[in-house]
């Protein structure tokens, strides 16, 4: 019977992952997903999360400041992060495969991927600053 259970666990993980393109976290994921199976708990999540990784079928994202998050699009892409509130975006782009064969070139290293992401603001920090008057507009 604990098999099903966790088989349906596993299931509602990896579903909600991939259907969503908010970049959660575990926690984040944890809560969507135990609206519906109230009995999940955060090291399900956790452990099948981290599997899922292990076996390819979905990305961690780390971060320096905050909790890691997860992403179930595994082809390589680019993010963007908002460095006020963290939210994570893909960002769609072409990738550059020059990148990692001239770091191959430059270096002394077996290199075999990278990551890049990159970091701003999002507009709704950007909103949120103007009406609070922290952001000054431009005049010409």
């Amino acid at each position: 019977m604990a098999t099903k259970r966790n088989t349906k666990q596993k299931k509602a993980i990896e579903e909600n992952l991939v259907a969503s393109t908010a970049h959660p976290t575990a926690e984040e994921l944890f809560m969507v997903v135990r609206e519906y199976l109230p009995s999940v708990s955060l090291g399900t999540v956790y452990r099948n999360l981290e599997e899922m990784v292990r076996n390819g079928r979905a990305q961690k994202i780390p971060s320096l400041d905050g909790p890691a998050r997860y992403d179930g699009r595994v082809m390589p892409h680019y993010h963007v992060r908002c460095v006020e509130c963290g939210k994570l975006d893909d960002l769609p782009m072409k990738m550059d495969p020059s990148m990692v064969e001239e770091a191959r070139a430059l270096s002394r290293y077996r290199i075999d991927s990278c990551v890049v992401e990159f970091r701003g603001v999002c507009e709704a920090c950007m909103q949120r600053k103007e009406g609070s008057g922290e952001v000054r507009r431009r005049t010409a």
